[in-house]
């Protein structure tokens, strides 16, 4: 009976450790097959495919340059080369830096296949560090795409002997982007996959597998159009051609924007709205809620909300008829203002003088969306611990010393969230209300970015500046995310993430 119980305690033993085993190996190795098939296949592709493609448009000319030719004339010196066909017979110049910043990067992979080789492979090591190199080269990959496609000091000779910015030439290849985020995706796999992750992956792999058609359709649908609006803010966009056929033209249009008086004028009115929208979205909804929280009568609660939450589901265009209703120069309010003073003719101008305009514009999205906004912080409200109000009111805290000391920090976290988020559209201001709202005589005052891009992009068709605005507005959006995320972590220990 011992020697049984010993022989089935070592099976057992050997069991777990065997499994450990594979799990040991299968995380070794799966990283290494998978990050060395990507360098392979980033090699092959930098090689034989496109890197950068010479145009020129007036003779409907493209001529397409994969690494080995860059390579070819790299190693040969001769960077002027002879074209010539039945109605064409020039020359051109390829620029040095393209063949050696096409040498840098290919060195850069074949060093990380290497390694990746001998470390993975031979050595049977975890390359968990090749992590961060793997991360640096798909930046320096985007790195050059953006320096292709903008600056103005790298320089090309076109057709006609003329040097012009390269992006003016040359139409640089859209791989460049893509080894850039094989490579980023590469290091994240290096430097997050470990192998409780992948035990977890291994009981739940259904779960994951139904996470694919979410992922996808995400990345299609969500990120691959921001991604396409990205690539218009550098391009001239003609409908005939596509985006990718338009010709790129650089920091053109951010140049534009910025010494143009009229968008500067345009980027002032978003500020000026957005900051209004964005205490009249916190604040009132925040007052009320506490007042919903603390109502005596909880019989009129539900009543009284649902009223509040009524307008949300209104359309802009019934706020704006109701608005209309009351404060056009013959609605409710001047014809009582007209029984009051005695005057058929007397009016007060609210929604055709510049003056009304901002606050008739505040007044209304906080009417709309008031009583939803008291969603999140009533919910955060009731999971505040009533026994610490009990317990204040025993102290003999009176109701401000109660929300001084308890309720505003039981909802600190969620007024940060919210704040957080606010600052994400810090410049948007909804194009539908400005569109009702905004006449010809008050237009000025809330002419917005959602507004002008409208009117630029889709009446005059300049795709290209209305992206590169759009763009700069996301940008903004996303850096001030990002810093008030920071501060509020530095500050109040809270935050997104």
């Amino acid at each position: 009976m011992e020697s049984e119980e010993i022989v089935l305690h070592d099976k057992r033993k050997n069991g777990s450790s065997i499994g450990q085993k594979i799990l040991e190996f299968s995380n070794i190795w799966s990283k290494t097959i998978v990050v060395l098939f990507f360098c392979v296949l980033s090699i092959v592709l930098l090689l034989f495919t496109s890197f950068v493609t010479f145009t020129e448009p007036r003779a409907s000319l493209s001529i397409g340059f994969n690494g080995m030719a860059l390579l070819g004339i790299l190693f040969s010196g001769q960077y002027e080369l002879h074209y010539s066909s039945s109605t064409l017979d020039f020359v051109f110049t390829v620029p040095q830096f393209v063949p050696i910043i096409f040498l840098v990067l290919l060195l850069a992979v074949v060093c990380i296949t290497l390694l990746v080789l001998w470390f993975g492979i031979f050595k049977q090591k975890d390359i968990k560090q090749f992590g961060w190199p793997l991360i640096a080269i798909g930046c320096i990959f985007f790195v050059v795409f953006i320096l292709f496609i903008t600056s103005k000091g790298l320089r090309a000779v076109d057709r006609q002997g003329d040097e012009l910015p390269f992006f003016n030439v040359y139409d640089t290849s859209m791989l460049l982007v893509l080894m850039a985020l094989v490579f980023i995706v590469l290091g994240l796999f290096q430097l997050l996959l470990k192998v409780e992750t992948m035990r977890r992956v291994k009981k739940f792999w259904f779960s994951y597998l139904l996470l694919v058609i979410p992922t996808v359709a995400m990345l299609l649908f969500n990120f691959y159009p921001i991604f396409m609006q990205c690539v218009m803010s550098f391009k001239d966009y003609k409908l005939a051609d596509g985006i990718w056929g338009s010709p790129w033209v650089g920091m053109q249009w951010f140049d534009q924007i910025f010494s143009d008086s009229a968008i500067l004028q345009v980027i002032g009115n978003s500020l000026y709205l957005a900051i209004l929208r964005i205490l009249a979205g916190m604040l009132p909804p925040l007052i009320l809620a506490i007042f919903l929280y603390d109502m005596a009568f909880q019989k009129l609660k539900g009543p009284f909300q649902t009223i509040l939450y009524i307008p949300h589901f209104f359309s802009w265009v019934v706020i704006y008829a109701v608005f209309y209703a009351f404060f056009s120069n013959s609605g409710a309010i001047n014809q009582i203002l007209r029984l009051i003073v005695g005057d058929n003719e007397y009016y007060v101008d609210f929604l055709t003088n510049p003056k009304n305009i901002v606050p008739i514009i505040i007044i209304s999205g906080i009417w709309k969306e008031v009583g939803w906004g008291t969603i999140l912080y009533l919910a955060a409200l009731s999971g505040v611990d009533p026994t610490l109000y009990e317990a204040a009111s025993l102290d003999g805290a009176g109701a401000m010393r109660k929300l001084w000391h308890i309720t505003l920090p039981g909802i600190s976290s969620v007024v940060v969230f919210l704040f957080i988020l606010s600052m994400g559209s810090v410049l948007n201001n909804g194009l539908e209300q400005i569109m009702l709202f905004a006449n010809t005589v008050v237009r000025d005052k809330v002419y917005t970015i959602e507004l002008w891009v409208y009117n630029q992009g889709i009446g005059k068709m300049e795709y290209g500046i209305s992206s590169a605005v759009g763009f700069f507005q996301s940008l903004i959006g996303l850096i001030l995310v990002l810093f008030c995320n920071w501060l509020s972590r530095k500050t109040v220990d809270r935050g997104l993430w």
